[in-house]
C-alpha cells in the first residue's frame, strides 16, 4: 500500500488576499471602536432638554444635580449654567443660561446663544421638588459631543482618529467582501455609527464570522448609497426620539 500523506488546509482565495498588516489594522481598528463604545456608555453624557431636566426632578426620579457657572446672587446680566444628573446608569447633561433681570414672560425661552434662559436655575428647579440636593462645581462639561453624547476631548480625538483609519482600510486593502468599496463608502460616510463597526467585521476577514461564497454577489455602489440614505434617516429618528 503507498504511503499517504496528509494535505494541509487550504486558505481560501478571498481569506489569503488579505495580508498580516490589513488584519492587523482593522483589528486595531475594531479594539477602537469597542473601546469608544464603551466611553460613551459608561462615561458619556447624554444631552438633554430643560423639559427633560424638569420632568426628571418633578418626578422624583432625580434627587440631585450638579450646577456649573451661573450668576452669583445679587448679580445682574447673564451667563452660562451646565446642568448634570443622573438617571439610572447614564448621565445626562443639560445647558442652560442665567439672565436677570429676565424679559417678561421669557421664562424657558431660548437664550441669546441658542440655550434657555431662565431667572435663577436652582430656584426654578427646588419649586419642582424642595428637597433637591443641589451641588455647585466646576466641571465645565464634555470636551467633545458624537451623536448628541458628550464625550471627553481625547474619546472625540479617538472618535475622528477610528473613522479616518476606517476609511484608509477601505482604500488601501483587498478588496471587501459582501460590498463594494463605493457601498461602503456610502455606509460609512451616511450611516458611521452603523457603518464603520459592519465594515470592520464583515469587510474581510474576522473570525469566527464566515468568509462569504467566491461567487456571491456584493453590494453594489447604487444600493450602498440607497441603503445609507435609509439608514441615516432611520437614525435621525431614533436619536430624536432617545433625545
Amino acid at each position: 500500500m503507498p504511503p499517504t500523506t496528509a494535505l494541509a488546509p487550504t486558505t481560501p482565495p478571498q481569506v489569503a488576499s488579505w495580508g498580516r498588516v490589513a488584519r492587523a489594522c482593522r483589528w486595531m481598528l475594531v479594539v477602537s471602536w469597542v473601546a469608544l463604545t464603551l466611553v460613551a456608555l459608561l462615561a458619556g453624557e447624554r444631552e438633554a432638554t430643560l423639559s427633560d431636566l424638569e420632568d426628571a426632578v418633578a418626578s422624583g426620579e432625580v434627587q440631585e444635580v450638579e450646577v456649573a457657572g451661573g450668576l452669583e446672587e445679587g448679580d445682574r446680566g447673564s451667563a452660562s449654567v451646565q446642568v448634570r444628573w443622573d438617571r439610572g446608569l447614564l448621565t445626562y447633561t443639560t445647558a442652560l443660561v442665567e439672565e436677570r433681570p429676565l424679559p417678561s414672560g421669557r421664562s424657558g425661552a431660548q437664550g441669546a446663544d441658542d440655550d434657555p434662559a431662565v431667572a435663577d436655575v436652582e430656584a426654578r428647579l427646588r419649586d419642582l421638588q424642595p428637597d433637591l440636593r443641589v451641588t455647585r462645581t466646576a466641571w465645565t462639561g464634555p470636551g467633545s459631543s458624537v451623536l448628541g453624547w458628550g464625550l471627553p476631548a481625547w474619546a472625540g480625538l479617538l472618535h475622528l482618529g477610528v473613522l479616518l483609519g476606517t476609511l484608509f482600510s477601505l482604500t488601501g486593502s483587498p478588496q471587501p467582501w459582501r460590498a463594494t468599496r463605493w457601498a461602503w463608502f456610502w455606509l460609512l460616510l451616511l450611516v458611521p455609527p452603523i457603518g464603520v463597526p459592519a465594515y470592520l467585521l464583515l469587510a474581510g476577514p474576522t473570525p469566527p464570522v464566515p468568509a462569504p461564497s467566491a461567487t456571491r454577489r456584493r453590494l453594489t455602489g447604487g444600493r450602498g448609497f440607497l441603503l445609507g440614505i435609509v439608514g441615516s434617516m432611520g437614525l435621525a429618528v431614533l436619536v430624536a426620539w432617545l433625545a
